[in-house]
């Protein structure tokens, strides 16, 4: 998944070297093209965010792609802030107080409901308990 803001939707013909050494033409987006020249196809962020990646099968797709969009900010967040700080602090470091502090602000915010009951429990009957087991004597 690619998400760039500084690159129109537009294709260029790009050259890809094949296995047997020729040459072929491709179209490819704009922003890839960019991204595969400027940045030699791998970057610090990709590097990072694939140490805490979600592969999951079960996982459903929305869930996948809301927490890629979370690893890259909090990765982009701590290359931002080891360059401003001069110094390079661990991404488990910074990612573990980050953590705490957006779950002790969730709960400050949070709003417990307690769930009332009728007063009565399900009334069963004696025949669905033993369900057909008969004892012998």
């Amino acid at each position: 998944m690619m998400l760039s803001n500084c690159h129109e939707a537009k294709y260029e013909k790009v050259n890809h070297t094949m296995k047997d050494g020729s040459k072929e033409e491709f179209k490819c987006l704009v922003a890839i093209e960019f991204y595969n020249k400027i940045l030699g196809g791998v970057d610090l962020t990709d590097q990072m965010t694939t140490v805490y990646k979600l592969d999951r099968k079960s996982c459903k797709w929305w869930k996948k792609v809301f927490f890629c969009l979370l690893i890259s900010g909090v990765v982009n967040s701590w290359i931002a802030y080891c360059e401003l700080k001069y110094r390079k602090t661990p991404l488990h470091d910074f990612t573990v107080p980050l953590a705490e502090a957006l779950m002790t602000s969730g709960k400050l915010n949070a709003q417990y409901q307690r769930r009332r009951g009728t007063g009565r429990p399900f009334k069963t009957s004696r025949s669905s308990l033993n369900n057909g087991v008969t004892i012998c004597q």
